[in-house]
């Protein structure tokens, strides 16, 4: 049952492992933070131990991959790199323009902000929630 449903939600759950491992992946570089309750000052794990959790999680998330087929998982990396390069288009684009306006030239700045489609504060969040 756990597998039918992987496959008709592979989407959504491709998501979620993504998630879960981009956040394996800072813990593991920087620990986590559990925050105490009342009295209780809270508990640190070290990034070593987080990498080791990490470790162990990867066969239950290669499963999922497998689970949830091959097309939608290649369509779901696809899809990520290309938000990974629109997002780094995006920061090329924003250096441009602040070196323009730097330079003097408002009026290119505003013509390729405009061009570009979204507002710069709108590629800022995207960079910080990726």
């Amino acid at each position: 049952m756990a597998r039918q449903l992987a496959h008709t939600q592979a989407d959504h759950l491709l998501a979620v492992v993504h998630k879960h491992e981009r956040q394996a992946r800072q813990a593991a570089i920087y620990g986590r933070y559990y925050r105490g309750r009342g009295k209780n000052p809270g508990t640190h794990i070290s990034p070593e131990i987080c990498a080791e959790v990490d470790r162990s999680s990867q066969p239950a998330y290669d499963l999922l991959r497998q689970w949830c087929g091959a097309d939608v998982v290649e369509s779901f990396e696809e899809l990520k790199a290309l938000r990974d390069e629109v997002l780094r288009i995006g920061q090329l684009m924003e250096q441009a323009i602040g070196s323009l306006r730097q330079a003097g030239q408002a009026k290119a700045a505003d013509h390729f902000e405009r061009e570009l489609g979204i507002p710069l504060e709108t590629l800022r969040q995207a960079e910080r929630d990726n």
